[in-house]
Protein backbone atom coordinates (compact mmCIF):
# COMPACT_ATOMS: atom_id res chain seq x y z
CA UNK A 1 0.00 0.00 0.00
CA UNK A 2 1.25 3.48 -0.88
CA UNK A 3 1.59 5.94 1.94
CA UNK A 4 0.79 9.61 1.42
CA UNK A 5 2.04 12.41 3.60
CA UNK A 6 -0.50 13.76 6.02
CA UNK A 7 -1.45 17.44 5.76
CA UNK A 8 0.67 18.14 8.85
CA UNK A 9 3.72 16.70 7.07
CA UNK A 10 3.46 18.78 3.91
CA UNK A 11 5.27 22.07 3.64
CA UNK A 12 2.89 24.19 1.61
CA UNK A 13 3.82 27.85 1.89
CA UNK A 14 1.46 30.08 3.78
CA UNK A 15 -0.61 32.30 1.46
CA UNK A 16 1.17 35.47 2.59
CA UNK A 17 4.54 33.84 2.01
CA UNK A 18 3.49 32.72 -1.47
CA UNK A 19 2.25 36.23 -2.25
CA UNK A 20 5.58 37.69 -1.11
CA UNK A 21 7.45 35.21 -3.30
CA UNK A 22 5.23 35.97 -6.29
CA UNK A 23 5.65 39.71 -5.83
CA UNK A 24 9.42 39.34 -5.59
CA UNK A 25 9.43 37.45 -8.91
CA UNK A 26 7.22 40.03 -10.62
CA UNK A 27 9.34 42.89 -9.27
CA UNK A 28 12.51 41.20 -10.54
CA UNK A 29 10.97 40.88 -14.00
CA UNK A 30 9.85 44.52 -13.86
CA UNK A 31 13.39 45.61 -12.95
CA UNK A 32 14.79 43.70 -15.91
CA UNK A 33 12.35 45.37 -18.33
CA UNK A 34 12.97 48.75 -16.73
CA UNK A 35 16.75 48.33 -17.02
CA UNK A 36 16.32 47.47 -20.72
CA UNK A 37 14.13 50.60 -21.14
CA UNK A 38 11.14 48.43 -21.98
CA UNK A 39 8.96 50.90 -20.14
CA UNK A 40 5.52 49.60 -21.10
CA UNK A 41 6.38 46.10 -19.96
CA UNK A 42 7.95 47.36 -16.74
CA UNK A 43 4.96 49.60 -15.98
CA UNK A 44 2.56 46.72 -16.54
CA UNK A 45 4.48 44.51 -14.11
CA UNK A 46 4.78 47.23 -11.46
CA UNK A 47 1.04 47.70 -11.93
CA UNK A 48 0.42 44.01 -11.24
CA UNK A 49 2.23 44.41 -7.92
CA UNK A 50 0.27 47.57 -7.05
CA UNK A 51 -2.97 45.77 -7.91
CA UNK A 52 -2.01 42.98 -5.50
CA UNK A 53 -0.63 45.24 -2.73
CA UNK A 54 -1.92 48.78 -3.19
CA UNK A 55 0.61 50.39 -0.87
CA UNK A 56 3.70 48.52 -2.14
CA UNK A 57 6.28 51.29 -1.68
CA UNK A 58 8.94 49.81 -3.95
CA UNK A 59 6.58 49.26 -6.88
CA UNK A 60 5.17 52.76 -6.52
CA UNK A 61 8.66 54.24 -6.27
CA UNK A 62 9.78 52.55 -9.47
CA UNK A 63 6.56 53.54 -11.25
CA UNK A 64 7.33 57.12 -10.23
CA UNK A 65 10.87 56.85 -11.59
CA UNK A 66 9.54 55.32 -14.81
CA UNK A 67 6.99 58.13 -15.21
CA UNK A 68 9.78 60.70 -14.76
CA UNK A 69 11.93 58.91 -17.33
CA UNK A 70 9.08 59.00 -19.84
CA UNK A 71 8.33 62.70 -19.34
CA UNK A 72 5.21 62.33 -17.20
CA UNK A 73 6.13 63.95 -13.87
CA UNK A 74 2.50 64.73 -13.01
CA UNK A 75 1.82 60.97 -13.08
CA UNK A 76 4.94 60.30 -11.01
CA UNK A 77 3.84 62.46 -8.06
CA UNK A 78 1.15 60.16 -6.60
CA UNK A 79 3.46 57.15 -6.90
CA UNK A 80 6.20 58.92 -4.98
CA UNK A 81 3.64 59.93 -2.34
CA UNK A 82 2.69 56.31 -1.75
CA UNK A 83 6.38 55.34 -1.69
CA UNK A 84 7.01 57.99 0.96
CA UNK A 85 4.18 56.53 3.03
CA UNK A 86 6.16 53.30 3.20
CA UNK A 87 9.63 54.86 3.43
CA UNK A 88 9.25 58.32 4.98
CA UNK A 89 12.92 58.63 5.87
CA UNK A 90 14.30 57.64 2.46
CA UNK A 91 16.15 60.70 1.15
CA UNK A 92 16.25 59.44 -2.45
CA UNK A 93 12.47 59.08 -2.57
CA UNK A 94 12.13 62.63 -1.22
CA UNK A 95 14.54 63.98 -3.84
CA UNK A 96 12.70 62.23 -6.66
CA UNK A 97 9.34 63.38 -5.28
CA UNK A 98 10.44 67.01 -5.08
CA UNK A 99 11.88 66.81 -8.59
CA UNK A 100 8.56 65.44 -9.85
CA UNK A 101 6.72 68.31 -8.17
CA UNK A 102 9.05 70.86 -9.76
CA UNK A 103 8.80 69.21 -13.19
CA UNK A 104 5.00 69.26 -12.95
CA UNK A 105 5.06 72.97 -12.03
CA UNK A 106 3.95 72.44 -8.44
CA UNK A 107 6.66 74.75 -7.13
CA UNK A 108 5.12 75.70 -3.79
CA UNK A 109 4.35 72.06 -3.04
CA UNK A 110 7.97 71.25 -3.93
CA UNK A 111 9.22 73.83 -1.42
CA UNK A 112 7.00 72.40 1.30
CA UNK A 113 8.04 68.84 0.46
CA UNK A 114 11.73 69.79 0.52
CA UNK A 115 11.26 71.32 3.97
CA UNK A 116 9.57 68.10 5.15
CA UNK A 117 12.37 66.04 3.64
CA UNK A 118 14.96 68.04 5.55
CA UNK A 119 12.95 67.65 8.75
CA UNK A 120 13.10 63.89 8.11
CA UNK A 121 16.87 64.08 7.88
CA UNK A 122 17.33 64.17 4.12
CA UNK A 123 20.60 65.81 3.17
CA UNK A 124 23.39 65.47 0.67
CA UNK A 125 24.15 66.51 -2.88
CA UNK A 126 20.66 65.75 -4.20
CA UNK A 127 19.03 67.90 -1.55
CA UNK A 128 21.58 70.67 -2.10
CA UNK A 129 20.83 70.69 -5.84
CA UNK A 130 17.09 70.91 -5.09
CA UNK A 131 17.64 73.85 -2.74
CA UNK A 132 19.60 75.66 -5.46
CA UNK A 133 17.00 74.78 -8.07
CA UNK A 134 14.11 76.04 -5.97
CA UNK A 135 15.97 79.26 -5.09
CA UNK A 136 16.48 79.91 -8.81
CA UNK A 137 12.71 79.55 -9.38
CA UNK A 138 11.76 82.43 -7.09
Amino acid sequence: MTSFASPAETAAPAPASQLDDDIALVMQAAFEHHRKQEFDEAAALYGVVVDAVSNHANAHYHLGVLRMQTGRPDEAVPHFEVALGGAPNNAQVWVDYVNALVESNQIEAARIALDLAQQRGAHGAGVDRLIDRLVSLR
